[in-house]
């Protein structure tokens, strides 16, 4: 649901003929993923230098104004983090171009992982983690098949479609066919909108495999909503994850990343959500995105919905259908 999960898109897991160690790559592939990273990086700071960062600055200061809040620091860190968001980018984009995860192999290494004996136990049972765009939130999924869970993320298939110039089934074959490393777990992307997404939700907790969820998107990302409180303000929560809990009475556990202040790369695990599943579905929405608010109002520059954040607004009018 929500923004593309870049991180889960490009790997995969069962291991092919001929996988081999992300050091038995000639040097040569490695420089070449090197620069283009560099170059993917380049373009994005100029075209954010031309269109967006004094746009970004602005929804950043009438945040604050709205919402009582001080302003966090410089400005200068808000563009600091949108670049290191695009180095996420660039980083999965290359792997998948030149199907070489050495630059993924080197970013795993630098993340500091707090509550991982709690994402191991959910090996046994399988569960629905919940993360926010946060910090790099969008090497959540290659994190999580490195350390060898079987991950499904629900996403949006027409936002996919148009990263990716490909629809989710093709998407899904792509990634399938991947080079793979053995002791990965695998990724796959399921349609949030799709009729038969549940079907495919409910056969993968079935699996005992991690279902990853990004409750913070727009309001038109679903069909049905409910006011959440978000600081001054109400935020349209998503009810089809409310019905999801419901229905599967899965366990809950949220995840939470951040830069830290040396620039590290933090993945916190919470811990489970508790929750009752005969609970109203606005007890359960708040169960959901209770930690949002509070990671937000400590990481407000490392947000990236921020730029959107006047559509995630319960009151936030629908955008208008497109002519055929």
């Amino acid at each position: 649901m929500g923004s593309v999960p870049w991180g889960a898109c490009w790997m995969s897991s069962r291991p092919g003929p001929g996988a081999r160690s992300p050091a038995a790559y000639p040097w040569y592939r490695r420089a070449t993923a090197d620069l283009l990273a560099l170059v993917w990086n380049a373009w994005g700071s100029l075209s954010y230098l031309l269109k967006g960062r004094g746009e970004r600055a602005r929804l950043y200061r009438r945040f604050c104004d709205e919402n009582g809040l001080e302003l966090p620091g410089s400005e200068r860190w808000l563009h600091r983090y949108h670049r290191r968001h695009e180095r996420c980018k660039a980083t999965v984009v290359m792997g998948a171009v030149l199907k070489d995860l050495t630059k993924l192999e080197r970013i795993y290494g630098r993340f500091r992982i707090v509550g991982r004996e709690i994402l191991e136990g959910c090996r046994e049972r399988g569960a629905i983690l919940v993360a926010f765009h946060v910090g790099p939130y969008s090497m959540i999924g290659p994190v999580l098949t490195r350390m060898g869970f079987d991950v499904t993320i629900l996403a949006r298939g027409d936002e996919v479609a148009a990263a990716t110039g490909r629809d989710l089934a093709e998407v899904n074959r792509v990634l399938a066919e991947r080079l793979a490393f053995h002791g990965f777990g695998t990724a796959q992307l399921v349609d949030s909108q799709a009729m038969l997404s549940l079907v495919q939700i409910r056969k993968a907790l079935g699996r005992k495999g991690l279902l990853l969820v990004y409750p913070d998107t727009a309001k038109s990302s679903s069909t049905a909503w409910a006011p959440l409180p978000f600081f001054r303000q109400q935020i349209a929560g998503h009810l089809g994850l409310a019905k999801l809990l419901q229905m599967t009475r899965a366990d809950v556990v949220h995840l939470v990343t951040w830069w830290d202040e040396r620039g590290d790369m933090v993945l916190e695990v919470l811990g489970p959500c508790p929750y009752r599943a005969d609970a109203s579905p606005e007890e359960l929405l708040r169960a959901l995105y209770g930690p949002l608010e509070g990671l937000v109002a400590r990481c407000l520059p490392q947000w990236t919905q921020l730029h959107s954040y006047d559509e995630l607004k319960f009151d936030a009018p629908l955008p208008a259908p497109k002519s055929s």
